[in-house]
């Protein structure tokens, strides 16, 4: 590091052992190897201004049900099992950052590159006696350019708020399917808070996606928000909680389409999205932490 310029670079090296055991000895889930190297520069143009270029490489190991080769008959027309043979996921994360940071504000734009390679796709393929197999391979692809505006702005104790705002533009693709899908996503999440006298305080929280997009699968959006009014009572020991989800609409829908070629599905899904919940909690003691004072303090050397 210098006075304007910091630097860090390093890589690690991952291994993953999965002991398992099937029927068919000759069967086994490989084991992972993989090298993950990551890369920090920042350059500080004044005590509010810094910019910062990060890359990092990730992977996402499969899970359980993605290996296990078990055919699972859901019904005469559906069957699912899964891969044994999957590998990780590998992600390559190119970020460059601008924040401002005042006291009472923080802003920052940050524009992301993420490269994945070896994706997990839920494979569905329609057998001539119209049978629906469902499988995973890994032979997607996928480049996402995204734009991430964020802010705070907490002027006193009394008020507190955020937002984040994601702009993405997805490419999907696989050779081996012959498939690709593109297009734009975004996301939104808010939250803020308010502290009244006489111990009452207001808080929210709101977050909203877009629809998703995969190579053969697309599903609709996604809406979440709540408010939570909270009291503070008796020397602000006992706090009494009301919160709300979801109250203005009692349930909450969301469709999945899968278009492969073959055939065309849609489901959608009901869930309850209006909760109501009273919480309270209540303080016991005093936290008190302290710097333990070794001898040589004691006697003032």
């Amino acid at each position: 590091s210098t006075k304007k310029w910091q630097g860090r670079a390093g890589i690690r090296f991952e291994q993953t052992r999965l002991f398992t055991q099937f029927k068919d000895t000759a069967l086994q889930v490989p084991d992972f190897n993989n090298w993950l190297p990551n890369l920090l520069s920042r350059y500080t143009i004044d005590d509010k201004n810094s910019l910062t270029y990060s890359y990092t490489t990730r992977i996402a190991r499969p899970y359980i049900f993605y290996l296990n080769p078990y055919i699972n008959y859901i019904d005469s027309f559906n069957i699912s099992y899964g891969n044994p043979n999957l590998l990780p996921e590998v992600t390559h994360n190119h970020t460059l950052d601008y924040n401002f940071n005042k006291r009472s504000l923080f802003a920052g734009i940050s524009l992301v590159y993420r490269r994945n390679r070896q994706s997990f796709e839920e494979i569905r393929v329609l057998r001539p006696d119209k049978v629906t197999e469902t499988t995973y391979q890994n032979i997607g692809r996928a480049d996402m350019w995204s734009l991430n505006f964020s802010f705070r702005y907490n002027p006193s104790r009394k008020l507190n708020l955020g937002n984040t705002v994601t702009v993405t533009y997805v490419t999907r693709n696989s050779p081996a399917l012959n498939l690709e899908k593109s297009g734009f996503l975004w996301q939104n999440s808010f939250n803020g808070s308010y502290r009244f006298a006489k111990g009452w305080s207001v808080e929210s929280y709101v977050y909203y996606e877009s629809r998703s997009i995969n190579l053969q699968t697309t599903r609709t959006d996604y809406l979440f928000y709540n408010l939570l009014l909270t009291k503070t009572l008796l020397n602000e020991k006992l706090n009494i909680t009301f919160r709300m989800d979801g109250f203005f609409d009692p349930w909450f829908y969301r469709t999945t389409e899968i278009n492969s070629g073959s055939f065309f599905q849609t489901t959608e899904y009901r869930s309850i999205n209006r909760y109501f919940r009273l919480a309270f909690s209540w303080k016991f003691g005093k936290q008190d932490l302290r710097t333990p004072v070794t001898r040589a303090a004691e006697s003032g050397d």
